[in-house]
């Protein structure tokens, strides 16, 4: 909580990355030809405040660390996290009272799907949500054919 609370919110509050900082605003002052980004360094200089300060810049909107911190409902939590992650993720889901649990294709959790089931949430495991729009709703092929199931 305290991390949350205390956390830089612009990039003017940042302390000792004055290049990066400088960098990370010529970015943004163009946001369509922003490069891959990779923030790399040891734990607590600022890597995930620099990229959540430059999402929010980019997008306009807020970038939020828990699901608890959503201040509105929530139907669906689409999880892009590792496999062994999403049990945390899934208990987060079931507190805010999501309806769907949904892990994005190559990742499943058979603790995760237990968490939804016991919440009666629906579980969707391997499966890529724009995908299945796709092949649900437009009624077209994949994007990617490699991640064909048929």
């Amino acid at each position: 909580m305290w991390v949350e609370k205390y956390r830089p919110s612009n990039f003017s509050d940042l302390c000792g990355q004055e290049s990066i900082v400088e960098r990370l605003e010529k970015f943004v002052e163009n946001p369509k030809e922003i490069p891959h980004l990779l923030l790399a360094g040891p734990p607590g200089v600022g890597k995930t405040t620099a990229a959540m300060i430059t999402c929010k810049k980019i997008l306009g909107e807020n970038v939020i660390a828990k699901l608890e911190d959503i201040d509105t409902d929530v139907d669906l939590v689409n999880i892009f996290r590792p496999s062994n992650e999403t049990p945390e993720i899934a208990q987060q889901a079931v507190k805010i009272g999501a309806k769907v649990i949904w892990l994005q294709f190559g990742i499943q959790n058979q603790k995760t799907q237990k968490i939804a089931q016991e919440a009666n949430i629906v579980y969707v495991s391997n499966r890529c949500i724009k995908q299945e729009y796709q092949r649900l709703f437009l009624k077209v092929s994949p994007v990617f054919p490699a991640l064909k199931t048929d």
